[in-house]
């Protein structure tokens, strides 16, 4: 299968056997705090995430690396990890060896990623959507200024932070949702030069609209299979129906069910920013929120702005 292609989803030998290893006694751990950690299901594997740093993977397919822990959350990982990767072998029928304070201080360090994860544990009561995936990585060609002569790869890896279900007109429809913190200098624009130099934003979200475009039909089908496995984790009682939210009185598995029967994406992506507005109030007078709406009026939605528990 082609790397472009986008495939989400375990298919039916490879979610027993996730099944199996959630089950065991050793991995405890981990399924009884699923909420405060969150389970993501790949392509035949899954990533175990705190405040959306990969903890861990786990694909039954690979008998040589089944299970992957990252070396930064070990006790003690003794450099025993491939350079090129920050991923531990570990015995997947053996307790690891987290060290929880490490966990905490790296995942509160990664700034965004933590002000995510506030922003998803504040939303809970609103019960606005429903979380599906994070950290949505696909394989896209290099734009013309991004080939470098040192490198022939035409394919460079992109993401988007988060893919969540909501409501439009009483059916579940995903989103696919960018998320900046206020103060990252890719929201900002350069007014004062000539030719004037747009916000790097613009060229991400052209790259999700075009991801979103081409492979509509992978990403839905995808996803589809996603809501399947996720049904079935909590029929399982792997994990609990309230690791998910409900949506203007839809329970998480009437939501799943009714995605997985007819699902549907939005057309467009979306930015959500996270924090006090600074934008307004750029270098030399520019008012880089301004301009930010200009640029998104009628080719995307508004950017959502959540600050101190309140979304506009």
């Amino acid at each position: 299968m082609s790397k472009k292609i986008f495939n989400r989803g375990l298919d039916e030998n490879t979610l027993p056997r996730i099944i199996a290893f959630l089950r065991q006694e050793c991995h405890k751990q981990i399924t009884e705090n699923l909420g405060k950690y969150q389970l993501c299901i790949r392509h035949n594997y899954i990533n175990i995430y705190s405040n959306g740093c990969s903890l861990l993977k786990c694909n039954p397919n690979d008998p040589q690396k089944e299970l992957l822990v990252h070396y930064k959350y070990l006790n003690d990982s003794k450099d025993n990890y491939d350079k090129k990767s920050p991923y531990v072998p570990w015995d997947v029928n053996t307790k690891i060896n987290f060290n929880w304070g490490k966990i905490k201080f790296y995942t509160d360090k990664a700034k965004e990623k933590s002000e995510i994860a506030k922003y998803l544990e504040a939303q809970k009561d609103k019960r606005r959507f429903l979380l599906l995936d994070l950290e949505v990585a696909f394989a896209r060609n290099r734009d013309s200024d991004e080939i470098k002569e040192e490198t022939k790869r035409e394919l460079v890896a992109d993401r988007i932070d988060m893919a969540c279900i909501y409501l439009k007109n009483g059916n579940p429809i995903l989103r696919l949702i960018e998320v900046k913190l206020t103060d990252d200098a890719r929201l900002k624009s350069d007014q004062a030069v000539k030719p004037y130099i747009k916000p790097k934003i613009i060229k991400q979200m052209q790259h999700y609209q075009k991801f979103i475009e081409i492979q509509r039909s992978n990403i839905t089908n995808s996803y589809k299979k996603v809501a399947e496995n996720y049904l079935e984790l909590i029929t399982q009682n792997i994990i609990r129906e309230n690791y998910f939210s409900s949506i203007d009185g839809l329970n998480p598995k009437d939501i799943l069910n009714k995605f997985r029967s007819n699902p549907q994406i939005d057309e467009k992506p979306y930015l959500l920013l996270l924090g006090e507005n600074i934008l307004t109030n750029g270098r030399n007078g520019q008012n880089h929120w301004q301009k930010l709406l200009e640029l998104f009026k009628n080719k995307y939605p508004e950017p959502e702005l959540w600050t101190k528990g309140k979304a506009t």
